[in-house]
């Protein structure tokens, strides 16, 4: 899957505009029942084993293998470089100072500008809900162009849809995760933003979004692994037309929840269903997530497993689909 160019420019037809910035009319997010995409077409589970880009509802390109960045502090910089020499052209990143540093990946796409053109690399980041609020919201925007060195970003996303006390503690918003969209929905109209999304909202939030949004959010992004697969949540993605994107794909949820080994990577199940794939455990998840139309997005500090995790290709069967399936919540 090594050295995929991403080419970020517009559906033919599309109201999109292929330029970062300018005026433009904005697509209407259609109200629901949306059992189809923009086009006609019914929306169901895509498989993307075999899949290097996926095509958003909104006509942007998203690879389906991006780096994520979280928790990898002051190795940031380091990490997402060899990422971009690995070839990874999707950057996941965020406002979450605790877990991400944006500043550092503004540094490493900086540093690489030389070799990588900006546009190339699909830059994801997330607003935190300590700045929920109209105005807020489009001054924390700015920072983060600021910091990660760019004009526009190819996906923002809602973090969370509310403050709770472990991520702000007892500061309260300025305003609400619907003052914060409209903003969004701006700054999209003025192609600071080119797609909408939002990160850990629950099926009853998201259809609230889709009843609100006169910009429809094109992509998901929330914790699945094979023993937490989270289907609910991406079966309504599929039928409303939203990408899924998975984090945390390798189990490490359950080292943070207290497990002593890690039940994912550890799994005699995926183990020897890697080996009879000449494959690594890595490799056989990421492949099952592809299997469930999921985008994915590792992290690692190690530039080999870095690498691998781009460029390993694992090819399962449908019965080896089936049998991951089936550790769904058993966490075991």
């Amino acid at each position: 899957m090594g050295g995929i160019l991403l080419l970020a420019f517009a559906r033919k037809g599309s109201l999109m505009r292929t330029e970062p910035h300018g005026e433009g009319p904005v697509e209407s997010c259609p109200r629901k029942p949306r059992s189809a995409n923009r086009d006609g077409v019914a929306m169901e589970r895509r498989n993307l084993m075999d899949v290097e880009i996926v095509t958003l509802s909104d006509g942007w390109k998203m690879p389906t293998v991006g780096f994520g960045t979280a928790g990898l502090g002051v190795h940031t910089q380091q990490a997402v470089e060899w990422a971009l020499e690995a070839g990874y052209r999707h950057i996941d990143s965020a406002q979450a100072r605790a877990w991400y540093r944006e500043d550092l990946v503004g540094k490493a796409l900086l540093e690489q500008q030389g070799r990588i053109a900006r546009e190339s690399v699909f830059l994801t980041s997330k607003l935190h809900p300590l700045h929920f609020g109209y105005n807020e919201t489009i001054a924390q925007f700015q920072r983060s162009l600021k910091e990660l060195n760019t004009t526009y970003l190819d996906l923002f996303l809602l973090h969370y849809p509310n403050c709770t006390p472990n991520l702000c503690g007892d500061a309260t918003p300025k305003g609400t995760w619907k003052d914060t969209w409209r903003a969004l929905e701006y700054l999209h109209g003025q192609g600071r933003i080119r797609s909408l999304g939002v990160s850990n909202f629950s099926p009853q939030q998201t259809m609230e979004l889709l009843n609100f949004a006169e910009v429809c959010p094109v992509v998901l992004q929330a914790y699945s692994d094979p023993m937490s697969n989270n289907v609910e949540l991406q079966d309504l993605c599929a039928r409303e037309g939203i990408q899924f994107v998975a984090y945390s794909s390798f189990g490490i949820q359950w080292i943070l929840r207290g497990a002593k080994t890690n039940p994912v990577l550890e799994s005699p199940l995926i183990r020897r269903i890697a080996q009879k794939n000449n494959c690594s455990a890595g490799g056989a998840v990421i492949a099952w997530a592809h299997a469930q139309g999921q985008v994915v997005i590792p992290r690692s500090s190690k530039r080999e497993r870095i690498r691998a995790n781009f460029q390993e290709k694992c090819r399962l069967t449908g019965q080896d689909v089936v049998e991951i399936n089936a550790l769904n919540k058993r966490g075991a």
